[in-house]
């Protein structure tokens, strides 16, 4: 006969691993709000802003999604 001993209960488990998934996709969702302001703030600059602050309009993807979620 076979004993199984579990030190933590499957339904802990599982429900550690859901708050993990929201956790994440919450935030995912965050990251993608920031990523969206810095675009939007950056987009909203002149072309001499941009230029005085050494950069090109096509390239504010590219920085904003480095400054949010990295190289």
């Amino acid at each position: 006969m076979a004993n199984v001993s579990l030190s933590r209960p499957v339904f802990t488990q599982l429900t550690d691993r859901v708050g993990d998934l929201f956790a994440r996709t919450a935030r995912s969702i965050a990251d993608y709000r920031m990523y969206r302001q810095t675009y939007n703030e950056l987009a909203s600059l002149s072309v001499r802003e941009l230029d005085d602050l050494g950069l090109a309009g096509a390239s504010l993807t590219q920085i904003a999604r480095e400054s949010v979620y990295g190289k």
